[in-house]
């Protein structure tokens, strides 16, 4: 039995290193383990993460169309305004100015004051041609 204990003896530590290797090993794996399942929990996120962006990215491109659409829009819109101020603008050399129409006005009242004038000149003339009158119906009628 001797030869029994030799090797129990021998065999006492190696087992014990060996459970302690299994130990360190065991726990190294369950460490890499859990940084492996961290890793892909950050990679999902990440995965995740790049979808919306991808999403977001397609969302710009969307209203970025739908900007330079609305943009066509607005300058068809400016290009018929700027065609009709134009238009006006031609219109408007022709009419008078503020100081033609007040020149325009001042002519007006001198020419309602010789009016007046010549209305005031023509009433006796007026009353003659009307006594005339008379005096042709009286001789007519004689």
């Amino acid at each position: 039995m001797e030869w029994y204990d030799a090797v129990l003896r021998l065999l006492s530590p190696i087992v014990a290193v060996a459970a302690l290797v299994h130990t360190v090993i065991s726990a190294k794996s369950r460490a890499a383990k859990q940084d492996q399942d961290r890793l892909e929990k950050r990679l999902m996120r990440v995965e995740d993460k790049a979808d919306e962006a991808a999403g977001l990215s397609h969302r710009v491109g969307t209203l970025e169309q739908n900007r330079i659409g609305d943009l066509d829009v607005v300058r068809e819109a400016i290009d018929r305004l700027r065609t009709r101020t134009q238009s006006l603008e031609e219109n408007l050399r022709h009419m008078p100015t503020k100081d033609h129409l007040r020149d325009v006005q001042v002519e007006i009242a001198r020419l309602g004051g010789r009016i007046e004038a010549l209305t005031e000149r023509l009433q006796p003339l007026a009353m003659m041609a009307s006594r005339m009158q008379d005096q042709v119906q009286k001789d007519a009628q004689r």
